[in-house]
């Protein structure tokens, strides 16, 4: 089989990706962007627009952990082709107006439905429509609707673990996309449709391709959003009123913070050997020292959480009403031997700790240890394969009471629900804090907060 090639371009704030086509024969391993989980309740949709002179590739993809339900959209002999996969059903539509022709194309999918789902591919600078396909399908259940099943999008190309594993899932499931994807918006459940904005590339690169890129602040007000047009001044801002009951209630009690080590914020601060970094309510006291790793001097910084952040599910596992979720982006370079990566000291002598255990020259595993409060017990997941050198993409899930889950770029690589109880080996817990030991592209932290208010005071 041919290698996988695929190039792409992304900056902050991005809008639009470009597929680039002249150095795809440079690249030696997987480019993709990972955008936020898609739910298509009744009346759920997602749209997109591309240019492509492509014959063959894949634009969109996800996939259903649990179910194995999936959606590709590729071009497929010039055209676009749609696959659904749902349950039993698997079917797939393509439309007859060729579409390589280096032109702007908008796809709007839309499930009106359990059973209705329509496909609608608009010509961008015409105006129209040049297609419109409406299936019906017998569907037991509707796919892509809860928080935990639905799945990451990814645009352009699928990561490695991903691709191995499905490629022989369907025909269209192609190796590469060479054009441009701009504009990305869901439609969740119903609400009027949003831009999306990328939580990971591949590519480390910026390549800023368009109006809405290059300026960040075109339009007048911050709830308004710039979307990348044709015709000049080549944007347009979306002001139309995107409020929705149903997002308000689903996003009411979820707490997200991220620390993105690449910020200019951070960057600024990160000569000194202590610092405060952050804002209320989520600040730490940052103090840095070198540590030797394999002959090399690294930086290790510990960060230790000031007022508020103590009385949250991100210092304290008891108050964890579903889940707790860390997601990390740093890579790692071949090392000699085992080494501690991450660590985080909870309350109630609760602690994680991420390290690289090196068996020899060939074999390594990167160890996901939870030790439960209340000396309950340990919960262990682990990657044995993963790439060297190339950032990862790493969602580590606590779900209380004790099921720990490991994905790898979107795909869940292992879990566990049995506690080990031996203690013999638990690392020492001081204050609440969280350590890194290597360099880290950024650390996000979400959870539900319990509905029924504020806790007490301990």
């Amino acid at each position: 089989m041919c290698a996988w090639y695929v190039l792409l371009f992304i900056i902050p704030y991005v809008h639009s990706v470009h597929f680039h086509s002249n150095e795809i024969n440079n690249k030696k391993t997987s480019i993709f962007v990972i955008y936020p989980r898609l739910r298509l309740c009744n009346n759920g949709s997602f749209s997109f627009e591309f240019r492509t002179k492509t014959r063959n590739g894949l634009i969109f993809y996800t996939n259903d952990n649990y179910h194995s339900d999936s959606i590709i959209v590729s071009v497929y002999q010039g055209k676009l082709l749609v696959e659904q996969k749902f349950g039993n059903n698997k079917a797939y539509q393509q439309f007859d107006h060729p579409i390589n022709d280096d032109k702007w194309y908008k796809i709007v999918f839309k499930r009106r439905s359990s059973l209705i789902t329509e496909i609608v591919l608009y010509s961008v600078a015409l105006r129209n429509v040049e297609n419109r396909i409406i299936k019906s399908k017998s569907l037991n259940y509707l796919p892509f609707t809860l928080s935990n099943t639905s799945s990451m999008v990814y645009i352009g190309g699928l990561p490695m673990n991903i691709y191995k594993k499905q490629r022989y899932t369907s025909e269209f499931l192609f190796q590469s996309f060479q054009g441009f994807v701009r504009n990305l918006r869901y439609g969740l459940c119903g609400c009027p449709e949003r831009i999306q904005q990328p939580l990971f590339s591949s590519l480390a690169n910026n390549f800023q391709s368009e109006v809405c890129e290059q300026q960040i602040s075109l339009c007048s007000s911050s709830a308004c959003e710039c979307l990348n047009v044709d015709e000049e001044p080549r944007y347009q801002c979306d002001c139309s009123n995107k409020t929705c009951s149903i997002m308000t209630i689903m996003n009411k009690n979820l707490i997200q913070y991220e620390i993105d080590f690449t910020s200019v914020e951070y960057i600024s601060k990160n000569d000194a050997s202590t610092f405060t970094f952050g804002s209320q309510p989520y600040m730490f006291n940052v103090m840095k020292k070198d540590v030797e790793a394999n002959g090399n001097q690294n930086d290790h910084a510990m960060f230790v959480p000031m007022d508020i952040q103590q009385q949250t599910c991100m210092w304290d596992l008891s108050r964890c009403s579903i889940d707790l979720s860390l997601t990390f982006i740093f890579s790692i370079n071949h090392m000699n031997k085992s080494s501690t990566i991450f660590k985080q000291n909870f309350k109630n002598d609760a602690l994680i700790h991420v390290y690289l255990v090196v068996f020899n020259s060939t074999l390594s595993s990167l160890y996901f240890d939870l030790w439960l409060p209340f000396n309950r017990g340990l919960l262990r997941t682990q990657l044995s394969e993963f790439p060297y050198e190339t950032s990862l993409y790493i969602n580590l899930v606590y779900r209380s009471p004790s099921t720990l889950s490991t994905y790898l770029f979107g795909q869940l690589m292992d879990y566990t629900v049995n506690p080990i109880y031996d203690q013999s080996n638990r690392p020492s817990s001081s204050t609440l804090s969280f350590n890194i030991f290597i360099p880290f592209q950024s650390i996000s932290w979400s959870y539900e907060q319990p509905s029924f208010g504020r806790y007490s005071s301990d």
